[in-house]
């Protein structure tokens, strides 16, 4: 019993060792273990163009020491399209499912994450990636970063199976769904914070009162995965 008393510590010594090490940063808020990131799409309808290349998270060797830092992406859905050109500092467009590099730290040294959606303008679509963070070979963090490509006249945006569908109405957000389920309706703000969220069923409203004016994501998930998404505007 003692033995494995001294195991055990020796394990939660290591990660506690390994986090002092390590900091994941997006903006100036840290990511931590099952985090979830999302970034805004923008459009340019001149150009036509869809913007959405943000270099965030940040990782960070806040040791004095030098270290190494491997970060592994698994997209989502072998649908979406990624262009990685952080950690490396090598931009390529994803060929795989999955995709793992790796760099050495100096003490004080950083890489940012720098994922780039593959946007087709006038295709609204979400495109998430999970990802696994390890320092000195051990597991240190995973969390998962969306790149959301919404419609900009926050129409009502309906599921790919039909069975869902939201759309603002006044200063809320009005629900529709085929059964009772559970889901989480989830609102963000442009800069990726979550302002609001709810457990939700059946049919109803989410009340946005009170929120800044703004751009804001909405993201619909049932049993963990994302079903429904979309952009609304505050007034």
């Amino acid at each position: 019993m003692k033995k494995i008393f001294t195991l055990s510590l020796l394990c939660l010594l290591s990660v506690a060792a390994a986090k002092a090490q390590l900091q994941i940063t997006n903006g100036t808020e840290e990511v931590t273990n099952g985090s979830v990131i999302t970034f805004t799409a923008t459009e340019i309808p001149e150009i036509p163009l869809v913007e959405c290349a943000p270099s965030a998270p940040k990782f960070t060797n806040v040791s004095g020491e030098k270290g190494t830092l491997k970060v592994t992406v698994k997209k989502n859905s072998l649908f979406d399209s990624f262009d990685w050109c952080g950690i490396t500092q090598q931009c390529e467009t994803m060929t795989g499912g999955t995709e793992t590099r790796t760099a050495e730290l100096a003490g004080g040294d950083y890489r940012t994450l720098d994922l780039h959606p593959n946007f087709k303008f006038g295709t609204y679509v979400t495109y998430s990636a999970t990802v696994t963070v390890y320092f000195n070979d051990k597991p240190f963090s995973t969390f998962m970063v969306q790149y959301v490509y919404a419609d900009p006249s926050g129409i009502e945006q309906v599921s790919a199976d039909g069975k869902s569908s939201v759309r603002l109405a006044g200063n809320a957000l009005r629900y529709a769904f085929a059964d009772n389920a559970q889901r989480t309706l989830d609102v963000y703000a442009a800069d990726g914070r979550l302002v609001r969220t709810a457990s939700v069923n059946g049919n109803g409203n989410l009340s946005l009162a009170g929120m800044p004016k703004g751009t804001y994501i909405y993201c619909v998930r049932e049993a963990g995965k994302n079903v429904l998404d979309g952009k609304c505007l505050v007034k």
